[in-house]
């Protein structure tokens, strides 16, 4: 079963830029067909969507959102497929509502974060074409900082 690649394109409020690459179904080819999925996607993340796209690139109007998480920090979240493998989804620039208190582990509890999950479970498949079945944990990516010299 074959799957075609889908994107996300990101900007924060200080114009850094960022890109959500995801699959889905091979008779996923328009954009709009996944829009539930690109709406529960910005509601976790402050960087604002400019792009969406399969075979056709399709311009959002959005606006990015003041957090303390750029589009270089992210929240990587882990699923299993229907064949028992794992993919990981990336949320960049996470609102701070995606995280428990520890503010390194995803709170799938969290309305819009359960919401998301169940859109990814929905629209994306594996490179392959496998479905997601399940959520199994998710967690913060610190972006890499300079080292003082």
């Amino acid at each position: 079963m074959a799957s075609n690649e889908a994107t996300i394109r990101w900007i924060d409020e200080d114009g850094k830029k960022t890109i959500s690459r995801f699959h889905v179904e091979e008779s996923t080819t328009d954009p709009t067909t996944f829009s539930a999925l690109t709406a529960a996607w910005k509601l976790v993340s402050n960087a604002a969507a400019s792009r969406a796209g399969v075979l056709n690139d399709l311009a959002i109007t959005d606006s990015a959102s003041a957090g303390p998480y750029d589009a270089e920090d992210k929240a990587t979240l882990q699923f299993r497929d229907a064949n028992g493998y794992d993919a990981t989804v990336v949320i960049p620039a996470p609102a701070t509502t995606v995280f428990l208190a520890d503010s390194d582990t995803v709170n799938a509890a969290d309305p819009n974060v359960a919401d998301f999950i169940a859109q990814i479970l929905l629209f994306c498949v594996t490179a392959g074409g496998a479905a997601l079945t399940a959520y199994i944990k998710g967690w913060r990516n610190r972006r890499q900082r300079a080292q003082p010299r």
